[in-house]
């Protein structure tokens, strides 16, 4: 799975000769988007809204056994870390 975050507002103007400004390709470019594991990506309350990173000890369950699965039991899981070392 892989995700991009952007600014909702995206700039058509060219960039200028600056290099100390803020250009718009500089705004316009993809985030990082760092996450400490292991946690999962999701919403503990129903509606959309922003992204949380919900730990396993909050409702939720990680089985190793099955490959990479997870379940809530609120509101939805958006995506799950890889990393199942020690579970």
């Amino acid at each position: 799975m892989s995700v991009r975050v952007k600014h909702a507002f995206v700039s058509t103007k060219a960039d200028g000769d600056d290099p100390s400004v803020v250009r718009p390709s500089d705004w316009n470019a993809d985030h990082a988007l760092l996450l400490a594991g292991p946690a999962l990506v999701g919403r503990a309350s129903d509606g959309d809204g922003a992204a949380a990173e919900l730990h396993v000890a909050s409702g939720l369950a990680l089985d190793a056994t099955a490959g990479l699965s997870a379940h809530s039991t609120r509101g939805r899981v958006l995506a799950a870390t890889r990393n199942l070392q020690g579970f």
